[in-house]
């Protein structure tokens, strides 16, 4: 991500699909696939903390907002956007987050579980939020790593065709 125009194109290109087509995706009741946390992914390394979890905040709160969902999406990528520096740096080498931006291209595989980390917590809060019942851990769990490994999958893949 080059230019805040570009971050600002992908943010409403990732709304628009998350709204439009992804929130229609329900796969045996499992499977939500939610890609549109690929812009907290790749967001750039060198922004401050507060920028990142005001572009999740916002971003979450579009959703919520279009999908009349009440703030489960805000929660969980102000969420996932105040803890990406920390996900960065337990999974990748200090001298690559110096010097680039999260990318498969950039991290090899270490961009893979650092993407699929972010995902699952993501996942995690969202559906437990949306369930909110301590019953349903098993159902929230299932639905969180089923849903992980599809959104990763489009996650991946949009990581490779940015490139």
């Amino acid at each position: 991500m080059k230019s805040r125009l570009e971050i600002f194109i992908w943010f409403i290109v990732l709304v628009a699909l998350q709204v439009l087509f992804f929130n229609h995706v329900q796969i045996n009741f499992f499977i939500n696939p939610f890609p549109y946390i690929f812009l907290i992914v790749v967001f750039p390394n060198k922004v401050s903390r507060i920028e990142l979890m005001l572009v999740g905040f916002f971003m979450g709160l579009l959703i919520d907002v279009l999908s009349g969902s009440y703030g489960i999406h805000t929660i969980a990528t102000t969420l996932i956007a105040y803890m990406k520096p920390s996900l960065l740096k337990l999974t990748a080498m200090p001298e690559i987050l110096d010097k680039y931006a999260p990318r498969f291209g950039n991290m090899d595989w270490s961009f893979a579980w650092y993407a699929g980390l972010v995902t699952f917590i993501h996942h995690l809060v969202l559906f437990s939020l949306e369930s909110f019942d301590f019953s349903l851990i098993l159902f929230v769990l299932l639905k969180t790593i089923i849903s992980t490994i599809l959104s990763l999958a489009i996650i991946l893949l949009m990581d490779k065709l940015k490139t």
